[in-house]
């Protein structure tokens, strides 16, 4: 065998296991633990292949070993109450899965975080633009992509974290320690406007599908308080962060409606706090121009950077309407009334615009 150095046998090996080499990992593996080889990865593969072989008293004392070597394993949990609410959190998948979300987190240096339906799509696209500019072929919503190929900015990523919306409120993940070395823009809304929007999306874009909750057919009054996605869900998120706010490297709250009222300020704000260098005023114009809502709307409308609803459906939109308070349309009286006081119960005072 070729000799391999450690980063080469660090970076080769969890590619190898996730295209199914087995053979070939297994032979690295057992060559680096042959010559002593300490680092963590060697010992989470060989742990993983061992689980292959149906050796799974090997593969959790090799997992073991990996988790005494790199104790912020620990910290990568995020997938697991979806994958429980899914029926699949076996052994594997959920050793599997850590690993996956450890590898995708370690280069990043900051993450746009927020519920669903909190205006990430529109910050995203308003970023990538930025970035991009006019260059033919760009995908604006792809940050991650856009940022990791240009070694003069800081590597940036989306995500909902650990996806609250598909789960049960006591599975939601309240570690949040594997961001300890990152920036976090956190994105909110009001939570009136949030769970009207994602009603629509739970029920008219497969969402409740990947929720394990296919029965679900009830209205947009019996989602409010439903146990997957519904307010109690978006209140705990929104608390966990606020209760996590310190544990980043740095921390900075964004909302939805403060996008709406003064949105280069708010992008300006954004990409400085991300680490992007030489803010130019005449490019954030010009990317708030671009992403107006109509023009996203005709987007989306032509398959271009967001994917067109099959049945056409104006409430199945990924951008559906863009309002601010716009809750007040599809809620009853009693509804808000409902709403209203289980934010002022429940919702952290770091949201308290939403309070009243």
């Amino acid at each position: 065998m070729i000799e391999l150095s450690l980063d080469e046998i660090v970076r080769r090996l969890p590619e190898l296991y996730s295209q199914a080499s087995y053979s070939q990992a297994s032979a690295i593996c057992k060559q680096s633990l042959a010559q002593g080889a300490r680092h963590f990865m060697v010992f989470y593969v060989q742990g993983l292949l061992c689980y292959r072989k149906e050796q799974m008293q090997q593969a959790k004392h090799f997992i073991r070993q990996a988790e005494q070597l790199n104790p912020s394993l620990a910290d990568y949990h995020h997938l697991a109450g979806l994958l429980k609410q899914q029926n699949n959190a076996d052994w594997i998948t959920l050793q599997e899965t850590r690993l996956d979300v450890f590898r995708r987190m370690v280069d990043i240096s900051g993450y746009i975080i927020s519920y669903p339906k909190c205006g990430r799509t529109w910050l995203r696209m308003l970023i990538g633009h930025y970035l991009g500019g006019t260059t033919p072929g760009i995908n604006y919503l792809g940050i991650r992509e856009l940022t990791a190929d240009d070694p003069s900015l800081p590597t940036i990523d989306v995500s909902h974290d650990d996806y609250p919306h598909w789960k049960p409120l006591s599975d939601l993940y309240r570690n949040k320690l594997s961001y300890r070395d990152k920036s976090v823009l956190f994105l909110v809304r009001d939570p009136r406007d949030v769970v009207v929007s994602y009603y629509f999306e739970y029920t008219r874009r497969d969402s409740k599908a990947i929720a394990n909750d296919d029965e679900f057919d009830g209205s947009l009054s019996e989602f409010v308080f439903h146990p997957l996605g519904g307010l109690p869900n978006i209140v705990a998120f929104y608390n966990v962060w606020a209760d996590n706010r310190h544990v980043p490297r740095a921390f900075k709250l964004v909302s939805y409606e403060l996008l709406h009222q003064n949105a280069e300020e708010t992008l300006k704000s954004s990409l400085e706090f991300l680490g992007i260098p030489a803010i130019d005023d005449g490019r954030i114009a010009e990317s708030v121009v671009f992403c107006q809502f109509d023009k996203m709307k005709r987007m989306e409308e032509n398959n271009q950077y967001l994917s067109k609803p099959k049945d056409g459906d104006p409430e199945s939109y990924k951008i559906r309407q863009g309002k601010v308070a716009g809750y007040r349309e599809y809620l009853s009286q009693e509804d808000i009334r409902l709403i209203d006081e289980y934010l002022a119960e429940n919702l952290d005072d770091l949201y308290a615009q939403y309070k009243r």
